[in-house]
């Protein structure tokens, strides 16, 4: 019989608040807070990258990664990246850049494993 795995309590809210650093020399940082403000995940963007690949950690310490964030194309505007449990390596889903929409405001589409976009 097997046991399902426990997710990680930063999984479990309902709505996230994503926050980039702009004015970060080389590479970025993202934030992601829960609907109480409380930093749930955190993620520093390696500069001068053909291929994306994000690692996206608990803290700002980054002692606990829990996903990674790949993308096999390179340099594309509306580009797909896979996403991978970090622990397990299992997919969990995807994510899509809208294209020229996300050059001012960042806009995303979420996709399953079978590439279905999921509602909001």
């Amino acid at each position: 019989m097997a046991t399902a795995k426990k997710l990680h309590s930063s999984f479990w809210h309902r709505q996230y608040l994503f926050r980039r650093k702009v004015f970060k020399l080389f590479g970025g940082a993202f934030h992601v807070y829960d609907e109480n403000g409380n930093l749930v995940f955190y993620s520093k963007q390696k500069a001068f990258r053909l291929r994306e690949d994000l690692r996206v950690y608990s803290d700002e310490h980054q002692m606990e990664e829990l996903l990674t964030i790949k993308t096999p194309q390179i340099l594309d505007i509306s580009a797909t990246y896979n996403v991978h449990d970090a622990t397990t390596d299992e997919a969990v889903g995807a994510i899509r850049r809208k294209g020229l929409k996300s050059i001012v405001k960042d806009e995303w589409t979420f996709l399953s494993n079978e590439g279905r976009e999921l509602e909001r």
